[in-house]
């Protein structure tokens, strides 16, 4: 009699768990969203404003258009800083599929295009434009911007005043690249890179391996020479 009481019991308090993560888990779906700051879970199909947002504190899905007045990761860009904790969290909790637009946007997952002053993500795949572009993660497609920072890998075009990857597949043009692991092609008044597989153009080109370039000065592993070099 005790174990059936005991194991009746054990029974009713999983079923409660159970529902309660199941409450948890679901996201409020909706079409239209105007809001002060955007619900916990939330998912919207469709049109979202909002005036003020906190990736971290937020699990929100966007398909469609999303506006944000203010976003509170505008401080991300500041890549000197300890910013792991909230990247690590806003890098699934946050996910746009479409269109984005604010004066500042971090979006942890970004699909589409973002246009903003100050633009970051964890990962990005379509098309950014602002001031200032930063993706944390693996990213895809075209950067337009004064300043590009990309911390992990970039594939396909980045455009701005200054340009930085550590991994960079594709074309860069600048007035400054600069680059770790480079294949690609790099235009600018100064390229810089430690490994080249492709060209560099520019006024001054630098390698620290045996690299094909293209400029007034030239150098690489085996020479420093003017005009082409290789």
């Amino acid at each position: 009699m005790k174990l059936r009481i005991f194991i009746t019991i054990l029974l009713f308090t999983k079923v409660c768990l159970a529902q309660d993560s199941l409450k948890v888990s679901q996201f409020k779906t909706r079409i239209i969203s105007f809001s002060f700051s955007p619900i916990k879970k939330e998912k919207v199909n469709g049109f979202s404003l909002s005036l003020i947002n906190i990736p971290e504190e937020h699990s929100q899905i966007f398909n469609g258009i999303n506006i944000e007045l203010l976003e509170a990761g505008w401080t991300t860009p500041f890549v000197f800083l300890d910013n792991s904790n909230y990247i690590e969290n806003t890098k699934t909790n946050h996910t746009i599929n479409g269109f984005s637009l604010g004066p500042t946007l971090f979006n942890g997952n970004a699909n589409g295009l973002m246009i903003s002053l100050i633009n970051t993500s964890y990962s990005f795949n379509g098309i950014k434009c602002g001031l200032v572009n930063v993706s944390f993660y693996k990213s895809k497609g075209l950067q337009l911007g004064i300043l590009n920072f990309n911390l992990e890998e970039f594939n396909v075009v980045s455009i701005g005043l200054y340009n930085q990857s550590s991994v960079f597949f594709g074309l860069e043009i600048g007035l400054i690249n600069k680059v770790e692991i480079l294949n690609g092609v790099q235009i600018g008044i100064v390229n810089k890179t430690k490994s080249l597989a492709g060209l560099q153009i520019g006024i001054f080109n630098k390698s620290l391996n045996k690299a094909f370039q293209i400029g007034v000065w030239n150098k690489n592993k085996k020479r420093s020479f003017p005009l082409i070099n290789w």
